[in-house]
């Protein structure tokens, strides 16, 4: 049986991966008072009635990136990336499967015979809301699925 990691490893070990190769790659972890006006403007703009937590400067060659975490009520997170000119790019938040659109849910019945919902989220990206669910399955790798609000799959890893 292959086991795979839990998503936020995945995306740590890409990251350390990509530090680690490219020289041209800084991420420095700042606070909110460091960041330019136009970013932090966005920040506070957009933190989705949760707690700021934290906040990392990451620059590649002449492009900066903010992505911003945040906590939300019932132990779940967002994450905010803003460019450096404030241009909020892409919104990630942690949400509950009851709050997923029906259709989306009706959708996942398909999937989950073989296997349950493990992680939910909302991923708002040029204007768009699109739903990405992780499904443990027990026989095989974990699944995402990413759905539009309609229930249309757009995308199976």
């Amino acid at each position: 049986m292959t086991m795979r990691a839990p998503r936020w490893f995945r995306c740590f070990g890409l990251g350390a991966a990509c530090a680690l190769v490219s020289p041209l790659l800084c991420a420095d972890d700042i606070k909110l008072h460091e960041c330019p006006l136009a970013v932090r403007t966005t920040i506070e703009r957009n933190l989705l009635g949760g707690k700021l937590d934290e906040i990392k400067e990451i620059r590649i060659a002449d492009h900066t990136l903010y992505v911003v975490e945040i906590d939300l009520k019932g132990f779940r997170e967002a994450k905010l990336y803003v460019a450096g000119d404030g241009t909020l790019r892409k919104t990630v938040q942690e949400i509950r499967f009851k709050d997923l659109p029906e259709p989306v849910r009706a959708a996942l019945n398909r999937y989950t015979k073989k296997g349950k919902v493990e992680d939910v989220e909302m991923v708002y990206i040029n204007g768009k809301v699109q739903y990405e669910v992780e499904i443990d399955q027990p026989k095989g790798p974990d699944r995402i699925i990413t759905f539009d609000a309609d229930g249309t799959v757009t995308d199976e890893k």
